[in-house]
């Protein structure tokens, strides 16, 4: 389950590194196939491992480690995870859970406010915003039964739609075709079900998609904290443009400052976010 957070305009990487006393590492993309080498990230994010104790949901419990990823355009990603092993009908349950958690909701506020007091020297303009965008990776690591992947999928599609939706009710197969349309598969033994919430992933080694998952979560988050400053700034331009004695050059000329600021933290916000991840050889 990742959590995303905007916390300033920018993040020394390197002096969290310095400050921070958690088990700590810079994040590449680990390649499970052939890639371009131009898949990874620039700069490297800095993943840090924390203890903050279990979280309970439902039947389930998350592992008391959090892991949160610090990138330096400003974001910071929380990642809880929750082992399971059973039948398809407990993760239908969980999903129910995931949706609007509460407690999880709260305890990623939480740590991300306590890594902001930690490191207030390595972030430029420190402020958490209000924005928190979540999105839901269920990674299926191993199937019993010994069946082939395609096999044991076409069997639960209906279970997989309703865990995709976290949708309790059973859904027509018109609305199953649409949840389970975004498949992505590279080997007869892989195969990805991705939507705009969560994704589900059957794959035994997935560290390179569920990156580039985590990475798309937090790109939404921005998109919409920029969308957010885009709104109060073209509000602001307006009051400061709109008749009033312009024989005073001093307000003129600081007047005309503040909305190139604006405009350059637009840009530089957008930029940041855009190549954070080079995806393209």
């Amino acid at each position: 389950m990742f959590y995303a957070y905007d916390v300033g305009y920018g993040i020394d990487l390197d002096a969290v590194e310095r400050l921070v006393s958690d088990e700590k590492h810079r994040e590449r993309v680990r390649r499970s196939r052939r890639v371009p080498e131009y898949f990874e990230f620039s700069p490297p994010p800095v993943r840090i491992t924390r203890d903050i104790g279990s979280v309970d949901v439902g039947r389930a419990t998350t592992r008391s480690t959090i892991e949160m990823t610090l990138y330096d355009f400003g974001a910071v990603s929380i990642a809880f995870h929750i082992p399971l092993e059973g039948p398809i009908d407990d993760v239908v349950a969980l999903s129910g859970l995931l949706w609007d958690n509460e407690a999880l909701l709260r305890a990623s506020r939480e740590a991300v406010a306590s890594l902001v007091r930690d490191i207030p020297n390595a972030i430029d303009r420190p402020s958490v915003s209000a924005i928190v965008e979540d999105y839901v990776v269920y990674h299926v690591e191993s199937l019993t039964g010994g069946r082939p992947t395609p096999e044991v999928i076409d069997d639960i599609r209906p279970s997989l739609a309703r865990i995709i939706s976290a949708e309790d009710a059973e859904l027509s197969r018109q609305q199953q075709q649409d949840l389970l349309s975004g498949c992505v598969s590279y080997s007869a033994g892989d195969v990805s079900f991705i939507d705009w919430h969560a994704a589900i992933l059957f794959n035994a080694d997935a560290d390179d998609v569920q990156a580039v998952l985590e990475y798309a979560n937090v790109e939404m988050l921005e998109m919409r904290y920029l969308d957010e400053r885009l709104d109060l700034a073209l509000d602001e331009g307006y009051k400061l443009t709109r008749p009033r004695q312009w024989w005073r050059r001093s307000t003129f000329r600081t007047d005309l400052a503040r909305i190139a600021e604006l405009q350059l933290d637009g840009v530089s916000m957008f930029e940041g976010v855009n190549n954070a991840i080079k995806l393209l050889g």
